[in-house]
């Protein structure tokens, strides 16, 4: 949204990497190996990497059982 204000790709791509706690930011080193390596700095890699993590496959499965623990 602000990325005008940020700056350049690799701005953001360290806005974002540099906004993250240590044991994140150790976790998607891999991208930032990839983006000096490769010279594409999309931010999006870090979002993608940390949205694969965190997702939840059972979550509508898992909400519905405590809907019906709730009866």
């Amino acid at each position: 949204m602000d990325g005008e204000a940020i700056g350049s790709e690799i701005a953001q791509f360290y806005y974002v990497y540099l906004n993250l706690e240590g044991a994140v930011q150790a976790m998607v080193l891999p991208q930032l190996v990839y983006a000096k390596e490769s010279g594409v700095w999309d931010h999006q890699t870090i979002l993608d990497q940390l949205s694969r993590v965190h997702f939840n496959l059972n979550k509508t499965r898992e909400a519905a059982m405590k809907l019906m623990s709730m009866k």
